[in-house]
């Protein structure tokens, strides 16, 4: 993994360009762009996911892949390396921040019925990728971002406690703890401006609910590092995720989502 302590203080102070810039339009040339966070952040990456694929037939290189989900254990252990042990203790992580944030507990016989929980692996066919990393040098394919961790969701209208005392859950929403794996391609860092792989964990600072309009929005809380790291929480993702349309071919659908994350002072507002 790359640097943290300079990405996240401050993502350098220097921009760089390497090869043209990007310009809208199919026939630019641009392979790489490097900008700065925003004014006020020390922060700031934006994902895209625009796969196209067919949801009923499994991904051939995971296991479990059905509907855009895989085999939850498949990236604890394969993507972010944990043994069972230590699965079971960031589940455990997750499970209290539940019940101090939302007042839920996972594992409490009373809410069988009531909510659903597991572990998940976003379907890689989706082809979620950083684009924009302030202070990173990025090709124009963007950098493959692997999304997995846990979820629990609420299958009946659910009247919510701790910090959320007073709110309820509808039926359908969820809350997820989870990690972005970034993988640039580089083992270890090379310099300055190229990374290696690195990790941002997220945990829901909302409930998550789709709109009658098919639009699924979300806000997580982001960390710098592995979401058990016990790094301050000090970023804020904003998301949108859009009901996919038919893709090209016959069977296929087009993905549409966009994830925009900031670092600050201030928890990323």
């Amino acid at each position: 993994m790359g640097d943290r302590s300079a990405l996240r203080g401050g993502f350098l102070v220097a921009a760089l360009v390497a090869g043209a810039i990007a310009l809208p339009s199919d026939r630019a040339t641009a392979t790489t762009v490097m900008v700065f966070p925003p004014a006020g952040f020390t922060g700031y990456l934006s994902f895209i996911a625009n796969g196209e694929y067919d949801p009923t037939v499994p991904n051939p290189d995971v296991p479990g892949c059905f509907q855009g989900l895989c085999d939850g254990g498949y990236f604890q252990s394969e993507i972010m390396g944990r043994s069972p042990a230590d699965v079971d203790a960031m589940e455990m992580i997750a499970r209290d921040y539940f019940i101090r944030r939302f007042g839920v507990d996972p594992m409490d016989p009373a809410n069988i019925g009531r909510i659903y929980f597991r572990r998940y692996y976003r379907d890689p066919r989706i082809d979620l990728r950083a684009h924009v990393a302030s202070g990173m040098v990025i090709p124009r394919r963007g950098f493959e971002v692997h999304d997995g961790g846990c979820s629990l969701t609420f299958l009946v209208d659910y009247p919510l406690g701790g910090e959320s005392a007073g709110a309820v859950a509808p039926a359908g929403s969820s809350i997820a703890w989870g990690e972005y794996y970034i993988k640039t391609g580089h083992r270890r860092r090379r310099h300055r401006h190229h990374w290696g792989d690195f990790v941002i964990g997220y945990r829901s600072r909302l409930v998550t609910d789709t709109t009658s309009a098919g639009i699924t929005a979300f806000q997580n809380e982001l960390v710098w590092g592995r979401a058990d790291s016990g790094a301050p929480w000090s970023g804020l993702v904003h998301g949108t995720v859009v009901e996919p349309t038919l893709g090209a071919t016959p069977g296929t659908v087009r993905v549409n989502e966009r994830h925009v994350l900031t670092f600050s002072r201030l928890g990323g507002l």
